[in-house]
């Protein structure tokens, strides 16, 4: 029982970096370009594809980490490819001869700044897969694939969201912070974290409140032991996507070696944490391990990160959605003595906790559909006469 990790991932990795090296290098290109609009429309669709891609890739090869890799490592080198077809004429590949000659002039800031975010993306994949192979290594592989089973279900419904947001937000925070300076970023910044916890938090809160009957119809019975991890999986992996905004000071004022030292050590953290704790919990340890290093990564951000551009708790609006959250549970549990069987009885609970939810945020005022609306005619720009 249990879904059979994989060692030899290395090939996937090595098309990952590839694509992923491919699409930095050619969006930089673009941003020199100064076309913003073109920028967050493929970083956009990088969100999109990897989503989606992802998931029907999911489905093509199977739960494990290799869908993951092709999904996001084929999105990158699809658009790292076409990005300078669409933006450029054919012949701007050949421009790109001119700057080889600055190549090496820049390599010493190049490493200055990008050795460091080696790091952390290195201690980022541990963070996020480490727990997995030592809860297979101490434990053995029936429990290993139950946690990543687990994981994933709670992971990817949250993870989604931020994929969403997380890219366009960055590009607008950056414009913004080069055009307007960094109250106006921090502004920026405060909107999109309010948008972040309003999707993110019932998405959490509603996975733990249907925890078992989402494992048992998606995973299947022999899954159920370990749905009790959900709600710490689903939790931590908020505090990981709020810890994304509280570290827009860190990419701004390019402190590359305060973030891969922050996320080292979150790793770092999380490895300790699931090998002490796998003895005597099992596979438990690395849930409550993703917990903890996640909440560090967001307790530690907007300390470490408040020089360069300061984050703001929005403690009226959390205070608001805890009600929200509080009237979603009352409803979930009712609506789970209403129906038999379990796609109905989770069908029901969704919808009715989804309800609850937002006539909540919306009677609390805290849905901005005046400041949507405003924003949609900023974008459209002003009307035409008799239009």
């Amino acid at each position: 029982m249990g879904v059979s990790l994989e060692f030899g991932l290395m090939g996937w990795v090595f098309f990952f970096c590839v694509g992923n090296s491919l699409f930095l290098v050619t969006t930089t290109y673009l941003r020199a370009l100064r076309k913003p609009e073109k920028f967050t429309f493929f970083t956009s669709l990088l969100s999109l594809l990897t989503l989606f891609g992802t998931i029907a890739l999911t489905f093509l090869l199977g739960a494990n980490l290799t869908a993951l890799m092709v999904g996001i490592g084929g999105s990158l080198f699809a658009l790292g490819v076409w990005i300078p077809l669409a933006t450029q004429d054919p012949k701007a590949a050949l421009r790109w001869s001119e700057s080889w000659g600055q190549v090496g002039a820049s390599l010493r800031p190049l490493l200055h700044f990008g050795l460091p975010l080696a790091i952390h993306a290195a201690s980022s994949q541990i963070l996020n897969v480490s727990s997995r192979y030592i809860i297979l290594i101490l434990r053995g592989e029936e429990e290993a694939g139950i946690y990543s089973v687990v994981y994933r279900m709670a992971d990817t419904f949250v993870r989604a969201i931020l994929l969403a947001l997380i890219t366009t937000v960055y590009t607008s925070v950056t414009e913004t912070y080069e055009k307007s300076g960094a109250a106006a970023a921090e502004r920026i910044v405060g909107t999109y974290t309010r948008l972040f916890l309003l999707l993110t938090a019932p998405a959490a809160a509603g996975l733990a409140l249907i925890q078992t009957e989402v494992v048992e119809l998606l995973a299947g019975p022999s899954y159920v032991d370990g749905a009790h991890l959900v709600t710490w999986i689903a939790m931590g992996t908020l505090f990981l996507g709020l810890s994304h905004y509280q570290q827009f000071g860190l990419h701004l004022g390019h402190q590359t070696l305060r973030l891969a030292g922050m996320t080292l050590c979150a790793a770092i953290l999380n490895v300790l944490i699931t090998v002490g704790l796998a003895p005597t919990q099992g596979y438990s340890a690395a849930g409550y391990a993703a917990f903890a290093s996640f909440l560090f990564l967001a307790l530690v951000s907007p300390v470490i990160s408040r020089k360069w551009l300061a984050w703001r708790m929005p403690w009226r609006l959390i205070a608001k959605i805890g009600i929200a959250l509080l009237v979603m549970a009352a409803a979930v549990h009712g609506a789970g003595l209403l129906a038999e069987g379990l796609v109905a009885r989770l069908a029901l609970k969704v919808l009715v906790g989804a309800l609850a939810y937002g006539v909540t945020v919306i009677a609390l005022g805290e849905l901005p559909l005046g400041a949507l609306a405003r924003a949609s005619l900023r974008y459209r720009g002003p009307s035409e006469p008799g239009g």
